[in-house]
């Protein structure tokens, strides 16, 4: 199954949800691998590797899609404590914008990991904070989307537009392509009853949008983690957010299972 975690607004925890999700599933025994399709490759550096390193990663894989040849993703896979993972690089820029020209350029992505697709569990994308042609990839090769929020009603209102998107890429590309729900990520303990925070939960309801039960608690060893290139189980095993990343990486696996993923717009 393969699993674009999206939303256009920067800063809500996208990677830190990929990394630490995909650890969470590989302690679970699951074959997951992790895709960085975001050019400022923010995952790839929080899975300890240096993005000027990297001789092959995405933008070599869909370069080849785009060349005509065999986007050979196996010669971009690399090990990591997570997981595996399809590293980024800057060149993914420059192979966006020869995606907005390509014939189909909107399924370089969902081609490109085809072979891949029966060698994995799970495979989560994590998808840059734009709306552009690499998340129309991302959602073109997906089976679902999970949506990472912030607590806060802005995130909320930002979700317009991402739903937009997918109600667009449904209808013209991929009709199969299902909302697992949404995370909220950096929450704080004492703002859960807020009056704010009971609209926002009244807000995601009316959407039809599913939250997940689970949520993870605002704590700066995540970010601690991720400067040092580690997902939290290994930078500090005994921390609650690893608990946290479990319960969840249970959940999404039985939302997987059961294929309850809402499929209004928004």
């Amino acid at each position: 199954m393969v699993v674009a975690v999206a939303n256009q607004k920067g800063g809500v925890g996208k990677t830190t949800i990929v990394v630490n999700l995909g650890a969470a599933l590989k302690r679970l025994k699951k074959r997951v691998l992790l895709v960085d399709l975001d050019p400022q490759a923010s995952l790839t550096v929080a899975c300890g590797l240096e993005p000027e390193d990297q001789e092959e990663s995405i933008a070599t894989v869909m370069g080849r899609w785009l060349r005509g040849e065999e986007p050979n993703p196996e010669a971009a896979l690399r090990r990591v404590r997570a997981g595996s993972l399809i590293p980024s690089s800057l060149e993914l820029s420059g192979v966006e914008f020869e995606l907005v020209t390509a014939l189909a350029g909107e399924r370089a992505l969902a081609d490109s990991l085809l072979p891949l697709k029966g060698k994995f569990d799970l495979i989560l994308v994590d998808c840059p904070p734009s709306l552009g042609m690499l998340t129309v990839n991302a959602l073109c090769a997906a089976d679902a989307v999970l949506i990472p929020l912030l607590p806060h009603y802005l995130s909320i209102k930002a979700l317009s537009a991402l739903f937009e998107t997918i109600g667009k890429v449904r209808t013209r590309l991929n009709p199969s392509l299902q909302v697992m729900g949404a995370i909220f990520n950096a929450v704080e303990e004492r703002l859960l009853h807020t009056r704010e925070a009971l609209e926002l939960l009244s807000s995601l309801e009316e959407r039809g949008l599913y939250l997940f039960k689970t949520t993870i608690k605002k704590t700066v060893r995540l970010r601690e983690a991720s400067v040092e290139g580690e997902p939290i189980f290994d930078f500090m095993p005994k921390h609650e957010t690893c608990q946290a990343f479990l319960e969840l990486a249970k959940e999404v696996l039985k939302r997987a299972q059961k294929g309850k993923a809402h499929p209004r717009q928004g």
